[in-house]
């Protein structure tokens, strides 16, 4: 009787324990679990203390912080990819994990949202981490901004490591042609505003050499000055007298030189002027001092650290669409197609024109989202 007495005793304490332990285990995980930490990977990140250093991750073209990095749009919304898995790792979101988001500014010059987006960001990092020092992980373009900033005279060693995710270090051909197309979209529209000008065959009567480079102000004006004013009277001339003027050797349909190699033949003072001898320093010296030759503490305008050639070939190709347009001309490299026969033929036809010219008109004017 005794030892059933023991044996009722022992079971009522192991019951008692294992209430116990059910009661508080379920209390622990609904602590974990409770809203505002998500999943179990989540309870990790928060027992983690956050004294690590700061990451900052920096998107590149048309790209955001949610796009890119899988932040949330806004409070409440779930995140995902680098975002996540950094804040899976014990980073934590306003105190040790940063986004450098630069969205509103995706057609502005990189250097300029190194001097200005970017240290702001690193600012806050700091001042919010304790840390002096913190980690940039960069893709694209947002890889040019944080090189432009850790090799910008004013640098003060704040960057402990940086990294580099697909970044176009050698330049980016999709970015020059973004570049183009909104320039000469923005160009056309300029030009249907004022009078459409006939150029004659005559030689071009060029600005003086004192006037030949205007004060640079914005990049829209300073093209349609060049592009009006310089390089459509001498493209016009070049195509009149190259392509529909010129004897070719032997009567054969060999084409002329390029506009490149006749302006220097024709023009070389110029040539050298706007376009070889303009390849540095920047298109605007007001923030490179003149006694030191090094740089001011103040950012740059948009566009004015990128060399004054960079611009003067955007003028020359606004000024050769509109040339072609103003005189409803097709390029010379475009070769008409054989005129239709019979009447589905030249419906056919008509229905391929109407598309080419709509989508012709839709890449001008959203050329830049399109891409």
């Amino acid at each position: 009787m005794q030892s059933l007495r023991r044996a009722t005793l022992a079971t009522t304490l192991v019951c008692v324990v294992l209430l116990m332990v059910g009661f508080f285990g379920r209390g622990v995980s609904a602590a974990l679990l409770k809203p505002g930490i998500g999943d179990p990977a989540d309870a990790a990140t928060a027992a983690v203390p956050a004294d690590r250093v700061p990451v900052i991750l920096v998107h590149g073209l048309r790209g955001s912080g949610p796009s890119t990095w899988g932040a949330p749009r806004k409070e409440g919304e779930s995140d995902s990819g680098m975002y996540r898995a950094l804040r899976r790792q014990g980073y934590v979101p306003g105190r040790t994990l940063f986004v450098c988001d630069y969205r509103a500014d995706h057609l502005g010059d990189y250097r300029e949202i190194a001097q200005r987006d970017l240290p702001a960001a690193i600012d806050m990092a700091k001042r919010h981490s304790g840390h002096d020092r913190v980690d940039i992980v960069a893709r694209s373009m947002g890889g040019l901004v944080a090189r432009a900033y850790v090799s910008s005279p004013g640098y003060g060693h704040d960057v402990r490591n940086l990294v580099l995710i697909a970044v176009p270090n050698r330049g980016s051909f999709g970015a020059n042609i973004l570049k183009a197309i909104e320039m000469v979209s923005l160009q056309q529209q300029l030009r249907h505003r004022g009078p459409v000008r006939r150029r004659v065959l005559d030689k071009p009567v060029l600005p003086l050499a004192t006037e030949l480079i205007p004060v640079f102000e914005d990049e829209v004006s300073y093209v349609a000055r060049q592009s009006q004013e310089v390089w459509e009277p001498l493209f016009g001339y070049y195509y009149t007298s190259a392509w529909l003027l010129a004897e070719r050797p032997g009567g054969g349909r060999s084409e002329p030189a390029g506009f490149y190699d006749w302006l220097r033949e024709n023009f070389n003072g110029l040539y050298q002027a706007l376009i070889l001898r303009a390849q540095f320093p920047p298109v605007s010296p007001s923030y490179i001092t003149s006694m030191s030759g090094g740089f001011t503490p103040t950012v740059p305008g948009a566009g004015e650290s990128l060399s004054r050639a960079f611009y003067e070939l955007l003028a020359i190709q606004a000024a050769r669409h509109n040339y072609f347009q103003g005189m409803q001309l097709s390029p010379p490299e475009v070769t008409a197609p054989p005129p239709p026969g019979g009447l589905i033929e030249r419906a056919v036809a008509w229905l391929v024109r109407a598309a080419q010219e709509r989508f012709g008109t839709l890449v001008r004017q959203r050329g830049q989202a399109l891409a």
